[in-house]
């Protein structure tokens, strides 16, 4: 997985929120079961897909992946995530 580039992982990030929201929008799928999707995406996907790249960047080893699971703990990451700017203080 090419996770370096800043626009792979705005499509990796957002591509199953459009889904999902689709799948509701022409009633494929009730309320529900949109819940938990969108419990799955924010709790598991996103910090995986998160983690991952910090890890391709080599901001974070492998081992310290884990912490991304951690709701808020990597904002100190955000610049470095979604902005592709270097992280200011250390990680």
């Amino acid at each position: 997985m090419r996770l370096h580039k800043l626009i792979i992982h705005y499509v990796y990030i957002f591509s199953p929120v459009v889904i999902l929201m689709s799948m509701t929008m022409v009633d494929f799928m009730d309320s529900a079961t949109f819940t938990v999707a969108l419990l799955s995406y924010t709790l598991v996907y996103h910090p995986w897909i998160s983690g991952k790249r910090l890890v391709a960047l080599g901001v974070i080893p492998p081992s310290k992946m884990i912490y991304n699971f951690i709701p808020f703990l990597n904002n100190r990451c955000f610049d470095y995530l979604f902005l592709g700017t270097k992280v200011s203080e250390d990680v």
